[in-house]
């Protein structure tokens, strides 16, 4: 392969047993890796030394929208970078992937006629944690090989953990379990490995950083809801813009009616420059208004000269915690295609104090998407929404 592969791809794909779980911290290689080797499985029928020449390999998750942005994404890109992509039978209608006697499909956990339909020769459920424990036993009742789990460990309740890693493991002995970590990935910048070091929450740090289990107390927004599109019909349209480099820019739009809120992510990368973020704000805005952080007059004046209705949002002392209320006063939706905002509201917590006593100070991390999100926020539930 042109990819190079993992310590994490190595050490699974070398210690198969029935069921296989991948349990990690942020960008820790898990998902990658199983994805190379679900390309190896379809060009080759192999998995480690395991020959498995024919058969059904299923790979889903919560939702579809979120699996094609992640796991579909990254599988299409190697299948093209590796140059097999020609001899794939690619079925788009049903996200199938074809070769010789082999199919890789590609659905969400609510698939009924996956989930109780025919029997599987090996299935992955990627970020496991959010998929319910009923998909996971459908599945293995009609899996004839076996099984991979990957997940952070961010519901220490889960069934994952109390009925795989501790019971299963333990009784029946057929489970593996792989701990990856950040220093597992050698696909990162030094750059990005120090962003992901300088995460100060210890609850954070846990999970994301060791892939151990941790309790995220203290969570902002613990009742945010997933919608599968941005409603139609609505009051007010607004766009938020949080710049970073490093940090991911992030392009937020958010529509009101009534007393919801619903959002939807448009951009969140890093490295994005003002001319790359200007041509995805014409795409996107399409003569609408923006909020931007204020931080930054150079990089919104240049949006200003390229066209762009952008101004810079207001602050005051206690700007973020009026925010932050004002989105806690309406009922929050989100997108479930905006997979790294949704994480934010998953991650994004009150700090503590010394006498861990959970205080009224947001962390400083998994913090992007949601500032630009409060920007919108913030000016469009104004009672007046004129754009000043």
């Amino acid at each position: 392969m042109k990819y190079k592969t993992t310590r994490v791809y190595h050490d699974v794909v070398n210690n198969i047993k029935r069921v296989n779980c991948l349990r990690g911290g942020t960008r820790s290689t898990k998902s990658f890796s199983l994805t190379q080797m679900a390309v190896r499985w379809l060009m080759y029928g192999k998995i480690g030394n395991l020959s498995i020449p024919s058969g059904d390999f299923f790979i889903l998750r919560e939702s579809f929208p979120a699996l094609r942005r992640t796991v579909l994404k990254d599988f299409e890109m190697i299948l093209s970078h590796e140059g097999f992509m020609p001899y794939v039978n690619h079925i788009k209608t049903t996200h199938e992937f074809k070769r010789d006697k082999r199919t890789i499909s590609f659905f969400s956990a609510d698939d009924e006629s996956k989930i109780h339909g025919p029997q599987n020769t090996i299935f992955w459920i990627n970020e496991a944690t959010a998929v319910p424990e009923k998909v996971f036993n459908q599945l293995i009742f009609r899996c004839s090989h076996f099984c991979f789990l990957d997940y952070n460990p961010n519901n220490p309740e889960s069934y994952i953990k109390h009925r795989i890693e501790d019971d299963r493991m333990l009784n029946d002995k057929d489970v593996s379990l792989d701990i990856s970590t950040v220093y597992d990935n050698p696909f990162l910048t030094k750059v990005q490995f120090k962003e992901i070091l300088k995460i100060k929450d210890e609850d954070l740090r846990k999970i994301y950083l060791q892939g151990a289990w941790a309790e995220l107390s203290g969570l902002i927004f613990p009742n945010v809801e997933l919608i599968d599109t941005l409603p139609i019909d609505f009051e007010a349209q607004r766009f938020g813009i949080d710049f970073g480099w490093v940090d991911p820019t992030t392009l937020i739009e958010v529509r009101k009616k009534d007393n919801n809120l619903y959002l939807h992510e448009h951009l969140y990368s890093p490295e994005v420059t003002n001319n790359k973020l200007a041509d995805i704000c014409h795409e996107n805005i399409n003569g609408s208004k923006a909020i931007a952080d204020s931080a930054s007059p150079l990089q919104i004046k240049e949006l200003v000269n390229r066209g762009i209705r952008v101004r810079p949002a207001k602050k005051g002392p206690d700007s973020l915690l009026k925010g932050i209320n004002t989105m806690k006063s309406y009922n929050l939706f989100v997108t479930k295609s905006s997979i790294n905002l949704i994480k934010e509201f998953k991650t994004y917590k009150w700090q503590k104090d010394k006498e861990d006593n959970i205080i009224q100070k947001p962390i400083d991390d998994y913090n992007h998407g949601i500032d630009a999100a409060r920007y919108a926020i913030s000016d469009i539930t104004k009672r007046k929404f004129a754009f000043l």
